[in-house]
């Protein structure tokens, strides 16, 4: 192993077990005072799959959902005396071997069902003060992770900005019958933000429903070494609020790479109407890398209401297009339609979804995905 990796492999073990042990004081002081110093919780989300290239319908049976993947967790809070701080730890893990991001024509069967560090979510702990605000450390969220995909609209669990997640490794298929390598996640990409990395994170207070935040990290889950090495640092603000029959949540954030050079600046905003469950939401972001320049623009109209007794029914048809994602000069889009029934902690989900791709010198056919499944919480 080269000693890169050995270093970073080592500074990764130290921050998370850092984390770790941070997080398991914080539940030991916590039992003291209080009976429930923990919980668990997870989803499962789940669904059926087929996907036609314009020549081929391939039915990939049950695959997890990855706009909201299978996971578990726990997480657990803790005062810090009367100080004013309070920690809060998080460990939570994905295990989703046959999923949307990794199943595609020419490999049915999805990804490895080996257990490694790739399925480690989060492992991290938070210290907040409602005066200074909230300091987090260890793998999780950079401040810009879901910063395109701000959404009120109760279709969330299967149709948003990452219009790709419903059958991202999924090939375009070209006219001439040549199954392509470009697939519907590469040629969608919704620019969210830095993702999840070892990383130092502040958060500031909130005021009026505002609040910002700046995070360091770098990628030591990776691995490929010369990923590892490389910095990221991000900033970003965020609005929350309830005001004037209207819930409204929106964000802005700017991530940099300071090896690549790599520049993502994204944003979205969702509207919720309270009495009429009526929805707008909105998003738009540019990539720039290794000199090309990609951007994109996501509209989406959302109806929620009470049909039933057992839960709320949300409603949405959404359309994407990108320019320039996967290669300089393509043209890339999507519209959807979904449909999601809540039944408290369970919810049914359907969506059909058609994806384009051009390119100057190339012919593809239309992509169309149907994918109906679950979403089980606890």
């Amino acid at each position: 192993m080269p000693v890169a990796t050995e270093r970073k492999d080592f500074i990764f073990n130290i921050v998370a077990g850092l984390s770790l042990s941070l997080s398991a004081g914080a539940v030991v002081a916590q039992e003291v005072e209080a009976e429930s110093p923990w919980k668990a919780y997870g989803q499962l989300n789940v669904g059926i799959l087929s996907f036609d290239d314009g020549e081929v319908n391939t039915n990939y049976g049950l695959v997890d959902n990855d706009n909201s993947s299978t996971r578990i967790g726990v997480f657990y809070n803790g005062q810090a005396g009367s100080t004013g701080w309070t920690t809060m730890g998080n460990m939570e893990f994905q295990y989703n071997p046959k999923s949307t991001s990794n199943v595609s024509q020419i490999n049915p069967d999805g990804g490895s069902t080996e257990i490694t560090k790739a399925n480690i979510r989060k492992i991290e702990i938070r210290f907040s003060n409602d005066q200074y605000g909230r300091v987090w450390l260890g793998q999780g969220s950079m401040v810009s992770d879901g910063i395109a995909g701000q959404d009120v609209s109760g279709t969330g669990t299967i149709a948003g900005a990452a219009t790709g997640d419903s059958a991202g490794a999924s090939l375009f298929r070209q006219k001439d019958g040549i199954l392509s390598d470009e697939s519907v996640g590469e040629a969608t990409d919704h620019f969210n933000g830095l993702g999840r990395r070892v990383r130092l994170r502040y958060d500031t207070p909130e005021y009026n429903g505002f609040r910002g935040g700046v995070s360091y990290g770098q990628d030591l889950l990776s691995d490929d070494p010369d990923r590892q090495k490389q910095g990221l640092i991000d900033i970003a603000g965020y609005y929350a609020q309830e005001r004037n029959g209207y819930l409204i949540n929106g964000g802005i954030g700017y991530g940099h790479n300071l090896d690549t050079k790599r520049d993502v600046f994204s944003g979205s905003i969702s509207g919720l109407h309270l009495d009429s469950g009526l929805s707008l939401t909105l998003a738009a972001g540019t990539n720039s890398e290794d000199g090309l320049t990609g951007t994109y623009g996501y509209t989406k109209v959302g109806w929620e209401t009470d049909f039933f007794d057992i839960g709320s029914t949300a409603f949405s048809i959404d359309y994407y297009a990108g320019n320039s994602i996967s290669q300089d000069g393509d043209n890339s889009g999507s519209i959807g339609a979904a449909v999601v029934q809540n039944l408290g902690y369970q919810q049914l989900w359907f969506t059909v979804r058609k994806f384009t791709y051009d390119r100057e010198t190339t012919d593809y056919y239309d992509g169309l995905a149907v994918f109906g499944g679950t979403r089980l919480r606890f």
